[in-house]
């Protein structure tokens, strides 16, 4: 009988160390607020926002939500990032703090396990190689109603722009870094730009410029020259950037008349091409 005693104690205790070797979510309190009002609603899961994350070697990123589901009806409520548990499928690609936060440390993919109350969600992360590209352009921009000359400017410095290397080709995400980091957070930039492993450029960038919602998209061939250091380079090629403006109010209408006198009205009610503009890309 004594052994048995102890048998059992020893089973208590190593169910107790077991226990205590893994985080786990706090138990929800009455007055939690991810418990509905409504009574027969049950918590059946979590979703991670986002569910994917492109970072370079290096970098870091946020997750940024992660909401409770509840069965019965449509009911969501938002978890605080320190009461959910994260890991990582491998360490060696991208790692994720105690908050949510993943860090890019080698080219790869991984993937991040959200867990909250026995329920989990998946982030999907890769990571990817990049380079810094620094170039000189000159320009010359043409009238988009009958293409006559506006204006010309001589080589230019353009950069630093991060490019993501990906599948041979290469793309940029912050679209600003293309415009010399002229914009402003009030002008809400957004945009795209990728050259594949042909070198075919394409692209586009929307942002508010004087009053009129703007849009450009990007042409070309180039070439994107890495140097030996395999994490800087340059570009070498032409593109042409087409500019198109939106307008359809009398205050609209008088701002595009006024800028863009040249500007033809598209097929897209409201469109108007404004301009074009023609660039050679040289190494430094």
């Amino acid at each position: 009988m004594k052994k048995l005693l102890i048998i059992l104690m020893v089973i208590a205790m190593a169910s107790f160390l077991f226990v205590g070797c893994f985080p786990v979510a706090p138990p929800i309190e009455p007055d939690d607020p991810l418990e509905p009002d409504e009574p027969g609603l049950y918590f059946i899961g979590i979703e991670v926002d986002p569910k994917t994350m492109d970072l370079i070697v290096g970098e870091s990123d946020n997750i940024d939500s992660v909401t409770a589901t509840y069965e019965v009806r449509v009911y969501e409520g938002p978890i605080a990032l320190e009461d959910c548990l994260f890991l990582t499928s491998d360490s060696k690609v991208a790692t994720v703090s105690s908050v949510g936060e993943v860090t890019a440390v080698k080219v790869g993919t991984a993937d991040i396990i959200v867990s909250y109350r026995g329920e989990t969600d998946t982030l999907e992360v890769t990571v990817v190689r990049s380079i810094t590209i620094n170039w000189l352009e000159s320009a010359r921009r043409y009238n988009a109603l009958d293409g006559s000359f506006i204006q010309e400017w001589p080589a230019e410095l353009i950069g630093p722009a991060i490019l993501k290397c990906d599948n041979g080709g290469y793309y940029l995400t912050n679209i600003d870094e293309f415009f010399n980091d002229f914009m402003t957070e009030e002008m809400e930039p957004e945009g795209s730009l990728a050259i594949d492993e042909t070198g075919l450029l394409t692209g586009w960038a929307r942002y508010s410029l004087d009053g009129l919602l703007t849009e450009n998209i990007f042409m070309g061939q180039v070439e994107i020259i890495v140097y030996e250091d395999g994490i800087s380079g340059t570009m070498v090629g032409t593109y042409t950037q087409f500019k198109y403006a939106y307008a359809e109010s009398d205050d609209e209408m008088s701002i595009l008349s006024d800028n863009y006198p040249g500007a033809v009205g598209c097929a897209e009610e409201g469109k108007w091409f404004v301009q074009y503009t023609d660039y050679i890309t040289y190494p430094l």
